[in-house]
């Protein structure tokens, strides 16, 4: 039986950011989480770990650190789900929220430009323009707006507005 060791987690999970695919790294960090009590996400790691290039189960497991704030680590696998599906909504979505939560707009920016139903997804939508606000690009935020608007969802043109009007003004 596996004891837990408090620092394996943390060990494992700082393996994982520099090597992502690995599958040794991946396993060492399941057996981790298992001791550790966490077996829900040491049954995902093991799926990744077993096809690391699957990004459905990389997806999951970027949902699964994303809903525990462990974001770095969200971001790594939400990253490499993107790059093998590209045009996969939910993994760029959910990508962008979390890179959003890390403060990291410019990329926000760059990973729902390549959304494909961004002009039709009204949360993304939003998402991009409060982004390319927050990276100061304001003609970027005012032409989300014009967007969302087409697709009528009041509630976020008006938080949108706002922000842009309170910032560079109309």
């Amino acid at each position: 039986m596996l004891e837990a060791n408090p620092g394996a987690v943390d060990t494992a999970r700082d393996a994982i950011t520099r090597y992502p695919a690995e599958p040794r790294v991946l396993r060492a960090a399941s057996r981790a989480s298992f001791a550790a009590g966490r077996a829900a996400e040491s049954e995902l790691l093991a799926r990744v770990a077993d096809a690391p290039d699957d990004p459905t189960a990389l997806l999951e497991l970027g949902l699964h650190w994303s809903e525990a704030r462990v974001i770095d680590l969200a971001v790594v696998m939400l990253e490499r789900a993107v790059e093998l599906s590209p045009l996969d909504a939910v993994a760029r979505s959910e990508l962008a929220f979390c890179l959003a939560r890390a403060g990291d707009h410019a990329r926000v920016v760059e990973v729902l430009a390549l959304h494909p139903c961004l002009a039709t997804d009204a949360g993304a939508l939003f998402q991009f323009g409060w982004s390319a606000l927050e990276a100061g690009d304001a003609a970027t935020a005012r032409a989300a707006l014009r967007q969302l608007e087409d697709l009528a969802d009041a509630d976020l043109c008006a938080r949108l507005r706002d922000a842009i009007s309170t910032r560079v003004g109309q």
